[in-house]
């Protein structure tokens, strides 16, 4: 597929199909939360920051569409990565669904004569699917242009909202009161209640399942990867703004809404929250109304659009990696994207939408994802452990380090908190959600039934981990000594190194200084040598080259220069010999014989002094 998506692009996936949660999901989560709905979110966010900031590191590492399913692939097998994207495709084929609904819920305040008749609202949402589906067929440039541009006025819109609500409306005292009003008094039918504590309590363990549903959506940017521009680069710029603006943007709003009005009122307008906030700001209400129920439309209906997209990445991926019949992985021929995909689970997100319940579908969308990001939170402590060659253009902070039977395990911080966060929600999800229990059991029954059928006709083992070997990481690190004069500039190589290789080389720059040549004795060759060694350390171009990424150190040798070149050459630890030069390259017959040895190795690479 062509590689047409910019870092904005990329942004604009993440941030539509997560920070469009916000237009619905704030009133739901109000609803059972009652006014302590910022706490909810606040527990949802730790899952989402963990989710996002994995999500960033091994994207960068396995840049193709498949997100978990391609983590889980390579961590475990082909059967749990195939439960990973099953799981990612209930996640779609909901969000298609849902945020249809959504936007056909915000366009009827512009139509009155629509509402209250809700026979029509799944007709609207079925037709306005087919469109995206129309878009997508035609390129995903046009499909992330469509994206850039509303999200773009969504989120000026959304920071012109919070600036006037929290200067002109907000009220700290009734923010305070109702913060304190864990969860709501109210018994609610579709909660399978396990009478562990007060109706109140549960209701808010319950409001977390769904808070999470204001934090789904970031593995988007994953299922983008081949089409995006310099995935190494601009992915996790990516992801970091997605996570810092959609916390800021749903935490902002949540508790915006609890110091404008009653948790109650703004639970009445679950379908359209947002428009319940504006009305309550002293500042052209009417207009900011029409403003904010224009660019509700718009971004409900890119998150709808992301869902699109994410749907027909995933099933093309798994079809790629004979986890699915190969007829889905078909890509056109004019417009090189996978439309059967985009046309069969395009429509089947659109016929969901005839369901009409926007509770009863939002109670589904979180299941498949928490159990997508579980496999992400396991499969990215794996990683860290069994790839360590791996070259990573961005990693996690925070990692620890433990010795178990003499090797080095690798716990990063972020795996474990996501991993318990993620768990904890999903069996909360399972527990309270009966409908979505029930509706998640049917999916991955019928996902496994098609799977061993597809493997059977196939010929292929249901729990091998074969195909995983075709999943090749972006760049290995390669460990290269790069040879250096004894008289030459320090400076230049650095700079040598910035512009004519890549981050992915470990460098130990070798200065081999040979008594002989130098006409010194051992003792002199030694102090020369550590004096090279701090300069070296001491240079700024060097400890600039460093600050940047690279992996760059010295190491010097004294003795005979051939014997040593040919020891390096030959040691199993070094994947590469650099040679630098100054001026027009030798003719082969003419080389220095010590050059010649080097070729013969297949280990040479020849760099020209950059000036």
């Amino acid at each position: 597929m062509k590689r047409d998506i910019s870092w904005f692009g990329s942004f604009s996936m993440g941030f539509a199909d997560v920070g469009a949660d916000v237009f619905i999901a704030i009133g739901i989560i109000a609803l059972f939360a009652g006014g302590a709905a910022p706490l909810s979110i606040i527990i949802a966010s730790i899952a989402y920051i963990c989710n996002g900031l994995m999500y960033a590191e091994l994207t960068t590492i396995y840049p193709y569409a498949g997100g978990a399913q391609i983590y889980s692939m390579k961590a475990f097998n082909d059967l749990l990565g195939f439960l990973a994207g099953w799981a990612l495709l209930l996640d779609y084929v909901v969000d298609i669904s849902l945020f249809s609904l959504a936007t056909t819920g915000y366009l009827s305040s512009f139509f009155p004569f629509f509402q209250g008749k809700s026979n029509l609202t799944p007709v609207i949402s079925f037709f306005l699917v087919l469109g995206l589906i129309i878009i997508n067929i035609f390129g995903i440039k046009g499909s992330s242009r469509f994206n850039e541009t509303l999200v773009s006025v969504t989120l000026v819109t959304q920071l012109l909202i919070l600036f006037l609500g929290f200067v002109f409306a907000f009220k700290p005292g009734l923010f305070t009161r109702q913060i304190l009003e864990v969860g709501s008094p109210n018994s609610f039918q579709q909660i399978s209640y396990l009478g562990i504590g007060s109706i109140r309590n549960e209701n808010f363990l319950y409001s977390i399942t769904l808070a999470m549903i204001s934090f789904i959506g970031i593995e988007s940017i994953a299922q983008a990867a081949e089409e995006t521009r310099r995935p190494e680069k601009w992915i996790p710029r990516a992801y970091k703004l997605s996570i810092l603006s959609v916390v800021f943007m749903v935490l902002g709003f949540s508790c915006l809404g609890m110091g404008i009005l009653p948790w109650k009122e703004l639970a009445g307008s679950y379908s359209s929250p947002l428009l319940a906030i504006s009305q309550k700001i002293p500042f052209y209400p009417a207009i900011l109304t029409f403003i904010v129920a224009c660019v509700a439309v718009a971004i409900c209906y890119v998150s709808t659009n992301t869902g699109v997209i994410g749907v027909s990445r995933v099933t093309y991926s798994m079809s790629k990696l004979n986890l699915f019949p190969k007829w889905f992985s078909s890509v056109h021929t004019r417009f090189k994207t996978p439309y059967r995909t985009i046309i069969i689970f395009g429509l089947i997100g659109g016929l969901l939408s005839f369901v009409g319940d926007l509770p009863a579908i939002a109670d589904l969308y979180a299941f498949g994802a928490l159990l997508s990001y579980i496999f992400v939170s396991a499969s990215f402590i794996i990683i860290r452990n069994r790839e360590k060659n791996i070259y990573r253009s961005w990693k996690v902070p925070g990692t620890f380090l433990f010795k178990v039977s003499g090797k080095k395990l690798e716990i990063p911080l972020v795996g474990v908190i996501g991993m318990i966060f993620n768990l904890f929600i999903w069996i909360l999800t399972g527990l309270y959600h009966s409908t979505g229990r029930v509706l998640a059991i049917a999916w991955f029954s019928t996902g496994l039934a098609i799977y061993i059928l597809y493997r059977k006709k196939a010929s292929l083992n249901i729990l091998s981990s074969r195909i995983k070997e075709k999943i090749t990481p972006l760049a290995r690190i390669t460990t290269a000594s790069f040879l250096m004069d004894p008289y030459d500039d320090i400076t230049a190589i650095a700079e040598t190194i910035r512009h004519r290789l890549k981050k992915f080389f470990d460098i130990t720059v070798t200065c081999i200084i040979d008594p002989d040549l130098l006409k010194m004795n051992y003792i002199e060759a030694y102090g020369f040598g550590e004096k090279l060694k701090a300069e070296f350390d001491g240079n700024k171009s060097v400890k600039s080259l460093i600050k940047s990424g690279y992996s760059v150190k010295f190491k010097f040798y004294v003795g005979p220069m051939e014997k040593i070149v040919k020891e390096e050459a030959l040691s199993p630890d070094k994947d590469v010999i650099i040679v630098l030069v100054k001026r027009k390259l030798l003719r082969r017959r003419e080389e220095p014989e010590t050059l010649k040895f080097l070729r013969k190795t297949g280990k040479l690479m020849v760099l020209r002094v950059f000036r």
